[in-house]
């Protein structure tokens, strides 16, 4: 990587771990890694620290696609949602979490019926 780029980076992530805010042995990172149909540009790159990263491996956090506590009945997803980046087991188990999870800030008591594989 070009240092020019990876400078960019860095300085939208505030030079420091976008998890932990380390500020040491940072690395970039792919938000939605290359091996789960990420893209190779910055819109897609983060600072981790070097712990955090290899945690991460090439898990992708979903709670930053999604917009939950504005409607009871809704939950929204961003523009840049990246539908085919999960299996289909994954994506059915973050929807109903985050389900779970909006309903929970808006006091609603439903049952989910699990359906397991």
């Amino acid at each position: 990587m070009r240092k020019i780029v990876r400078d960019r980076i860095l300085e939208k992530c505030n030079y420091q771990c976008v998890k932990c805010k380390a500020k040491s042995n940072l690395e970039v990172d792919h938000i939605i890694p290359l091996s789960r149909g990420g893209r190779e540009d910055e819109d897609n790159m983060q600072i981790l620290c070097s712990k955090c990263n290899r945690k991460k491996h090439n898990y992708i956090y979903f709670r930053q696609f999604f917009i939950i506590g504005k409607s009871p009945d809704y939950i929204f997803t961003k523009k840049d949602f990246p539908i085919g980046a999960w299996t289909a087991k994954e994506f059915k188990e973050i929807f109903l979490f985050m389900f779970e999870e909006n309903d929970r800030l808006f006091g609603i008591e439903r049952e989910y019926i699990k359906v397991r594989y």
